[in-house]
């Protein structure tokens, strides 16, 4: 049998309305920016293990913030837009997005969707399409 003072209880819970202040996303926001740096760093040492190692964890890094910096600036936002474009960057250069003239058409063409863009990107470099300077 239901407890009627329990389900009363339950009920009024879920009407409670949860204020979440400035203070506290941004600490929600650090921890998810901390979790997919990792993520990216995880992704980055198995597909790139050699350049990895040489460049050192500080140094892979600092690229991974770089990159998902110049990436938003693009519009790619979601994880798998962003490890795209890390993959990328890896491949061609931390600079390929202003070296790569087909590199640039794409992050720059506002008709392109993010998912385009992001695509786009991976079959430049798959199809040797996209090199430095090109």
């Amino acid at each position: 049998m239901l407890d009627l003072g329990l389900a009363r209880t339950v009920i009024l819970c879920l009407n409670i309305m949860l204020v979440i202040r400035d203070a506290q996303m941004e600490v929600f926001r650090a921890l998810a920016e901390r979790n997919f740096e990792a993520l990216a760093m995880e992704h980055l040492k198995s597909l790139f293990p050699s350049e990895c190692a040489a460049r050192g964890d500080d140094a892979v890094l600092e690229s991974i913030r770089v990159g998902v910096n110049k990436a938003r600036g693009y519009e790619l936002a979601t994880e798998i837009h962003l490890l795209r474009y890390l993959r990328v960057m890896f491949v061609l250069g931390d600079g390929f997005d202003e070296q790569s003239n087909w590199a640039r058409e794409i992050l720059t063409d506002p008709e392109l969707s993010p998912e385009t863009k992001s695509s786009e990107l991976i079959y430049g470099v798959v199809s040797g399409q996209i090199t430095p300077g090109r």
